[in-house]
Formats: C-alpha cells, sequence, structure tokens
C-alpha cells in the first residue's frame, strides 16, 4: 500500500511538473527590440510613446525585421448614447494588444483595457490616449514587475 501511495504521488508531482513547464510565460529580456505594428487611429503611435514615456526596459523600432517582439492590437469606440456618457456606466473607447515574439511565434503578452476610470466613472479623462496609458502600465507591471 505504501508502494502504491508514492507511486501516486509521483505521478501527480511529474504531472505538476509537465503542466508547470507547459505554462511557463516567455520572458521579455531587458533590451529587447519591440516593433508597434500600425493599427487604426495611429494607436500604435499612443503605445510607442508610452512605452518610452513610462520607460520600459526595451528598444521601440522602427523597423519589423529588427525585432524580437512585435505589439499588435486594436481599438473600436461604443456607440454614443446619451445615457452612457450621463450614468458612466460604458466606456467610450476599448482596446486590447498582444504582444508576440518573432522568433517563435508564440503569443507573450496579451491586455485589454476601457478608457474609463472605477472610481470617477464619467468624469476621468478618456479616449485613446489614456487606453494606451492603462495597457502599456499593465504591460509593465506584468512583464517587468514594475
Amino acid at each position: 500500500m505504501l508502494k502504491f501511495c508514492r507511486g501516486i504521488f509521483l505521478l501527480i508531482v511529474a504531472a505538476f511538473a509537465l503542466t508547470a513547464g507547459a505554462n511557463a510565460q516567455v520572458k521579455v529580456a531587458p533590451g529587447s527590440k519591440v516593433y508597434v505594428a500600425p493599427m487604426d487611429g495611429d494607436f500604435n503611435d499612443l503605445i510607442a510613446t508610452e512605452i518610452v514615456k513610462r520607460k520600459l526596459p526595451v528598444a521601440v523600432v522602427t523597423d519589423e525585421e529588427s525585432a524580437d517582439f512585435i505589439i499588435t492590437g486594436k481599438v473600436s469606440k461604443s456607440n454614443d448614447k446619451w445615457y452612457n456618457s450621463a450614468l458612466g456606466g460604458k466606456d467610450q473607447t476599448e482596446g486590447s494588444i498582444r504582444l508576440v515574439s518573432v522568433k517563435d511565434k508564440q503569443l507573450v503578452w496579451v491586455g485589454e483595457a476601457g478608457d474609463k476610470g472605477t472610481l470617477w466613472g464619467s468624469l476621468s479623462k478618456s479616449g485613446q490616449g489614456k487606453l494606451a496609458e492603462r495597457l502599456v502600465a499593465k504591460m509593465k507591471k506584468d512583464l517587468f514587475g514594475k
């Protein structure tokens, strides 16, 4: 019975080790080169600006072929109904970005955000600039722990 329990324990440990290895996230090394792909409404310019402004430890490059990682994404605007802005319940602009490794085409990080603040709602700053700030702040925290 003791051998059986040890066998089951070792099987569980081995299975856990395999799943932990499969879920290991690709790390973005400081100094990596990042290309921000074109997005609707020149949102890529706002993302690149925020990356530099928030001093992420990566280099933003303008040539896709020299990049280690590529950032792609999209932005969507909601319908401008009077009750959304009056009650402050819905984001006017929502967006998401993805960080993809050029080397192995692996998805490294994904982030999504809206432009409205949870505390101040419709009184807070909104728009694509605020959306870019939130996305890059999430990226910095998740990938670099800062």
